[in-house]
């Protein structure tokens, strides 16, 4: 019996021992939870906010008083959007992403330099920009127009050239340096772009590839292809045309009815072949003269690469309108989608997944990806009745730098990254797109390659060497002349 009672207290003491190791293991596990859980937070924080801890160090502090930094904005945006005035101003927090991010930025830059940011929409602010400038009237710090109608206004000498602003260091990345390359004239730039309009991502040409598509048609990973630099025109010709069906049985294919490999409108997604196989490669020497610098060879390759793919009309087809072909490529009979980046925005109810990816480049030699930002989006000018340099640069600057940390994050990794690609290569594809955009001084003015090439995708007649040699001199001599004029402004 003696026995009996001593093995039991050795079992109780043996439970005990093996309860108390137990909650001691769960202690520390949870102690090790809270503390792996807080360091995450910790990161997850410095993540999510990647911002310098005085963004405006190297301009340091100002007052202007109040004053209202005025911006002729354009009213209507990409997509019947606000987002022209609505990357200059808005009016209170609304809980979208963008709107709260602008706001943040706007509301940084009154207490630091007690600045006021206004827009003024119009329907019509080339229009208006015109008759104000030109009547002396100092209503508005900036015009924000389309890059056409900055291009003609400019080349009026009613902007002013942003080398004159002081407090502005444009080799810093908040300003585009592509843009102010390929936009300069001897010195001069009088339509500039960087973080501020964030309106250009939204006008950044690219493509789109339905998953299911590709799954069905056992097409190889067009992302390892743009990663090992083998994305090219020959390439996706290939692809395409081996993605077709007449869906109906009618004999006839038709967008609206069938299935097709590849489908672009008539227009941007035209020129951007232009950009994307490298061929705007003109520029202005040191006597202020245009030279072309075309490779009719290259030119004449893209020209025979793209009739060959549009020619049998079965399997590729040009000259949908973006919007209906959107409609399309919702219901899974586009393939592969030449679009702006704001259309994904459109395709958040799709079912199937998609990817996004650059513009192919001509050939493997071609060094890089390229892209354009169209001319459906603004560009920033200085009208020549803005006498504040100082202030105007020191404004510019401190609203870039803040458009910088806080409104291009916001877009491009938040909205644009997580709420409308579908995967993580999509995003990797968009960082590929974005740094590859170009700016070309011919393209904004209306007088360039793109005008000679675009018409000869479809012709049966598509000898471009002879297209060159009848059309060339008048187009670069109507460039010429607007070179000349923006050189010449007092």
């Amino acid at each position: 019996m003696k026995h009996k009672i001593i093995l039991f207290f050795i079992i109780l003491i043996l439970i005990f021992i093996n309860l108390f190791s137990c909650n001691a293991d769960t202690t520390d596990k949870n102690q090790k939870n809270d503390a792996d859980n807080n360091e995450n937070a910790g990161s997850a924080d410095q993540t999510q906010s990647d911002e310098p801890e005085d963004m405006f160090a190297t301009i340091g502090d100002g007052d202007f008083a109040g004053y209202e930094f005025t911006f002729l904005t354009l009213e209507a945006g990409i997509n019947d959007t606000n987002r022209f005035v609505q990357e200059i101003m808005v009016e209170e927090e609304t809980g979208d992403t963008i709107d709260d991010a602008i706001f943040r930025r706007n509301s940084m830059l009154f207490d630091r330099y007690n600045v006021k940011i206004k827009t003024v929409p119009s329907m019509n602010p080339d229009g208006d920009a015109r008759k104000t400038i030109k009547a002396g009237d100092d209503i508005y710090d900036m015009v924000n127009l389309y890059k056409g109608s900055a291009m003609a206004l400019a080349s009026e000498g009613l902007f002013k050239n942003f080398h004159d602003l002081q407090n502005v260091d444009f080799s810093a990345p908040w300003w585009s340096a592509r843009c102010a390359a390929g936009l300069a004239v001897q010195g001069r730039l009088y339509n500039m772009s960087g973080s501020i309009l964030i309106s250009e991502i939204d006008d950044t040409l690219a493509m789109i590839f339905n998953k299911k598509l590709a799954e069905n048609y056992e097409v190889e990973n067009l992302y390892s292809l743009v990663k090992q630099g083998e994305w090219t025109l020959d390439k996706m010709s290939k692809i395409v045309k081996n993605i077709s069906s007449d869906l109906n049985g009618d004999g006839a294919y038709k967008p609206k009815d069938d299935l097709f490999g590849y489908i672009q409108d008539p227009a941007s997604m035209t020129f951007n072949w232009v950009f994307s196989s490298d061929l705007l490669r003109g520029y202005i020497d040191g006597d202020g003269k245009y030279e072309p610098n075309a490779d009719i060879a290259r030119c004449q390759s893209l020209v025979d690469m793209l009739y060959d793919l549009f020619v049998d009309k079965q399997s590729a087809y040009t000259g949908l309108d973006l919007y209906e072909g959107l409609k399309y490529f919702e219901d899974n009979r586009i393939f592969l989608y030449a679009i702006i980046l704001r259309n994904i925005e459109l395709l958040r109810g799709m079912d199937v997944d998609f990817g996004v990816l650059p513009y192919p480049k001509l050939d493997e030699n071609q060094k890089s990806y390229l892209t354009h930002v169209g001319g459906a989006s603004p560009i920033m000018c200085i009208p020549i009745t803005n006498g504040e340099n100082n202030r105007t640069g020191y404004v510019l600057e401190a609203m870039s730098i803040a458009s910088y940390n806080i409104a291009v994050p916001a877009y491009y990794d938040i909205a644009l990254k997580t709420k409308y690609s579908r995967d993580d290569d999509s995003s990797e594809m968009l960082d590929i797109i974005l740094e590859s955009r170009m700016y070309d001084i011919s393209y904004y003015a209306g007088n360039s390659l793109i005008s000679m090439i675009a018409p000869m995708i479809t012709k049966v007649e598509h000898n471009f060497a002879s297209v060159y040699e009848k059309q060339s001199a008048n187009i670069f001599k109507n460039l010429q002349k607007i070179i000349d004029k923006l050189i010449n402004i007092d």
